[in-house]
């Protein structure tokens, strides 16, 4: 019976415990700007290693949601294995840095109607559990 018990916490725990997302593992987004809301937004997720000169980045992943309203709130994933994805043989976790772009296809024909409107930054930088606003502009 001790037995029956211990493997039916067990199976409680790890069902909690892999079906909770960890907040500090989500980048929230409150997308703003003058867009109608329909189509597609596309969010991409890039890393790279800042102590490598001319380090390419990497796609981490990438997003699309449906606008449903303006503003738009997207919460992104951060993929638990963002950090091996970037040169993981030579990189430490400390040197890594994240930036997303976002794009908006307003009439869903694989060409953006709207992007990210940078205001003076060259790089949108995020980390996990990041809560980040961003302003879209029409191009």
């Amino acid at each position: 019976m001790k037995r029956l018990i211990m493997l039916f916490v067990t199976v409680i725990f790890i069902v909690t415990v892999s079906c909770n997302k960890k907040e500090n593992d989500i980048i929230e987004l409150n997308v703003k700007g003058d867009f109608p809301t329909r189509g597609k937004a596309i969010i991409h997720l890039y890393g790279y290693d800042k102590n490598i000169p001319d380090e390419t980045t990497a796609l981490i992943t990438i997003k699309k949601i449906d606008i449903s309203e303006n503003p738009l709130y997207i919460e992104l994933d951060f993929p638990e294995n963002a950090y091996e994805i970037i040169n993981s043989n030579q990189s430490k976790k400390e040197d890594i840095e994240f930036f997303i772009t976002v794009d908006l296809d307003i009439n869903e024909d694989e060409d953006v109607d709207y992007t990210q409107d940078f205001a003076g930054e060259t790089l949108l930088k995020v980390v996990p559990g990041m809560k980040k606003e961003v302003s879209v502009k029409k191009i």
